[in-house]
């Protein structure tokens, strides 16, 4: 390690701590230094004197000494590098400590206070609305075009894709119904009997565009039956589990009900 390197160091400046970081190792690379250059001249012309009466292969005193001061030096270089190599860690965990945000209550424990189940109640419904009117919709828009199939009203190529349109939306309510947040277990269990008669909804009108596309196929009059009832009996257990939750909790229906 020459000067060049050292003051080099020295002008490295550790993370956070500016210019003047380097100067501890500065003064631990100068100490065994300044100590080899004071003593290099007596250093030598001992090296000469011994060499001069030992001609042996035994290694002399100034050499040995030589070699000790050079690994000492280098002892001395890692250890510098261990120093340097602390102080930036060390700095660096003390800046990302004091970067690092503050936790939010949520995290430390202290959750938010829980909802009374009125408003569980009200704000699950106030947020299934809109899905809830696309569902008696589409429902209605069904109905219409099944009655119009049946009296011949409309040409079954018309009824396909619309059949099929009207599908795609009723699939489309069911995946959102099930996506409404809740807190509520009991709320929860409504919203997923609501979310299996959409879904019985869905079966049946893609039943029903199954028979209109392919007329040979037989029985597919009777899945739609099948998926209507189902849907039906679904329907009533949500009004039933509706009226069972406001009663429990002592909620007013009037206006309540889904």
């Amino acid at each position: 390690m020459d000067l060049g390197g050292i003051f080099l160091l020295w002008l490295i400046p550790a993370q956070g701590m500016g210019t003047f970081a380097g100067v501890p190792l500065l003064l631990v690379y100068c100490l065994p230094l300044i100590y080899l250059l004071r003593d290099r001249p007596r250093t030598i012309a001992r090296l000469q004197t011994e060499n001069e009466t030992d001609q042996l292969s035994q290694p002399t005193r100034g050499t040995l000494l030589v070699r000790g001061s050079q690994t000492g030096g280098w002892v001395l270089v890692a250890l510098s590098f261990g120093l340097f190599a602390l102080l930036t860690y060390s700095v660096s965990k003390t800046q990302s400590a004091e970067q690092k945000p503050n936790p939010s209550p949520r995290s430390q424990g202290h959750m938010e206070p829980p909802v009374s189940p009125e408003q569980a109640y009200k704000q699950f419904f106030n947020s299934a609305v809109p899905l809830l009117q696309a569902h008696d919709r589409i429902s209605q828009e069904f109905r219409q075009l099944a009655q119009r199939s049946l009296t011949g009203k409309e040409d079954p190529n018309e009824i396909v894709p619309k059949a099929r349109t009207l599908k795609l939306q009723m699939a489309d309510v069911a995946k959102k119904l099930e996506r409404v947040p809740t807190s509520d277990r009991e709320i929860r269990e409504i919203r997923d009997v609501l979310v299996q008669e959409t879904q019985q909804r869905t079966q049946m009108i893609d039943a029903f565009r199954t028979g209109m596309e392919n007329p040979d196929i037989t029985g597919w009059d009777e899945k739609v039956d099948k998926h209507r009832r189902e849907a039906e009996r679904l329907l009533g257990k949500v009004k039933s589990h509706c009226d069972t939750y406001l009663r429990k909790h002592g909620i007013s229906a009037e206006g309540n009900r889904p």
